[in-house]
């Protein structure tokens, strides 16, 4: 079945869904919707601007990111005309979250402004258990499988001379690798004596000898490494140019 919520109003309909209809042709969501109905909150009123994250088992997950609200609502699955009843809801401390979720009883949550992550076993929501409104007032009654942030940028795992031209990262000499750095030459790992090499910001020298003028694919980072010189193929049909070593 298909479910359409009307974040406005509150109000739902569940329409039937014949994916074979699709080969032939036809429309899946022909004939009349199964139920229409509205979610509703603990305090008798409509649950409006929500979004929803369907769980298996005729669960439905509600939450309203701004305000930390978070509500749980089940249906029977045995019988294909029950509604959606509230089953928990608390006003969390969770705000700006995102939820999906990943099947097997896994769901994921994502913070929309940090990048920090979550991933939930809440195999609990499929049982019969009653759970109290305001309980877990910290998140779901669900348990922490993992958590952490997602990175800004892939990992610095680069060889010297493709780590001098990757942005945000930087190579250690004493340590002999690629790390994260800034292009101001603070590094965000472990690298001693000041060590740190970053593209153009490297001393001219090395940077000469560890990056050749070839390597620079655009006209700022070659300019700015000394001996090199970016030449504009302005003929093309689409200009483009190549960094070259520039002759005294």
């Amino acid at each position: 079945a298909l479910l359409r919520y009307t974040r406005s109003s509150g109000e739902y309909s569940l329409w039937p869904l014949d994916v074979t209809a699709i080969a032939a042709g036809r429309s899946p969501l022909a004939g009349e919707p199964l139920i229409n109905g509205a979610l509703m909150r603990g305090d008798g009123a409509r649950l409006r601007h929500a979004d929803l994250t369907y769980a298996d088992h005729g669960t439905l997950l509600a939450s309203v990111a701004h305000a930390g609200y978070l509500a749980l609502f089940r249906r029977s699955s045995a019988d294909p005309m029950a509604p959606f009843e509230r089953q928990w809801e608390a006003h969390t401390t969770l705000r700006n979250w995102q939820y999906v979720y990943l099947g097997a009883e896994v769901l994921g949550m994502l913070h929309s402004t940090s990048g920090a992550y979550r991933m939930l076993n809440c195999s609990s929501l499929h049982t019969e258990m009653p759970l109290l409104d305001e309980q877990h007032v910290g998140g779901l009654p669900c348990m922490l499988l993992v958590e952490g942030t997602i990175p800004d940028s892939p990992p610095c795992n680069y060889s010297k001379e493709r780590c001098l031209l990757a942005p945000n990262c930087g190579w250690c000499h004493s340590a002999g690798r690629c790390v994260a750095a800034s292009e101001d030459g603070v590094c965000y790992d472990q690298c001693v004596n000041h060590q740190l090499l970053y593209g153009s910001t490297a001393p001219s020298g090395l940077s000469q000898n560890m990056v050749p003028c070839s390597m620079q694919l655009s006209c700022d980072r070659c300019t700015e490494q000394q001996g090199c010189g970016w030449c504009e193929d302005v003929s093309a049909a689409h200009s483009h140019g190549r960094c070259l070593q520039a002759k005294t």
